[in-house]
């Protein structure tokens, strides 16, 4: 494992560990008070569950997950069900794990 870096341009956040980039965040403005409710919700892992169920309809591309603290990615560690009402891990959080969201409600 190499040194990790942060570098915050005007409109992207990169997260490198040695060379291996890991996170790329594009950055826009957003008025959230005018694309619905925002929420933050906590569940805790068991090593079973990999389904989260959200009481209203997420709204698509205002959705942050976070495992123990760790960015997760879309498409790669959870994918987001047609409904948007629930987010389903590839794999189970480990029993204890904070799992932690947070989005708009549409």
């Amino acid at each position: 494992m190499g040194d990790i870096t942060v570098q915050i341009d005007t409109d992207v956040i990169k997260v490198t560990v040695g060379d291996d980039p890991v996170i790329n965040v594009a950055l826009a403005t957003v008025d959230i008070t005018t694309e619905g409710t925002p929420f933050t919700k906590v569940f805790t892992g068991d090593g079973t569950t990999v389904k989260f169920d959200f009481p209203s309809k997420l709204k698509s591309g205002f959705l942050l997950v976070f495992l123990s603290s760790i960015f997760q990615s879309k498409g790669v560690n959870y994918t987001e069900a047609d409904d948007r009402k629930s987010i389903t891990f590839v794999i189970a959080p480990k029993l204890g794990r904070k799992v932690e969201v947070w989005g708009i409600y549409d």
